[in-house]
């Protein structure tokens, strides 16, 4: 089970994601940006809303 903090950080990346999706960035680039490998990218569905909700 993942602690508060460590959810936390998790949904800010993710909500990082489709910020800078919503710009523009290329998967490429916003892995580049974020430090992580862009098949992480493609993990999470295009709402980052769905990924929080009950």
């Amino acid at each position: 089970m993942l602690t508060l903090i460590e959810n936390s950080l998790m949904r800010e990346g993710i909500l990082d994601i489709h910020t800078l999706k919503r710009q523009g960035y290329s998967d490429q680039k916003i892995a580049r940006e974020l430090d992580i490998h862009c098949n992480t990218i493609m993990k999470y569905p295009e709402n980052p809303n769905r990924l929080f909700t009950a």
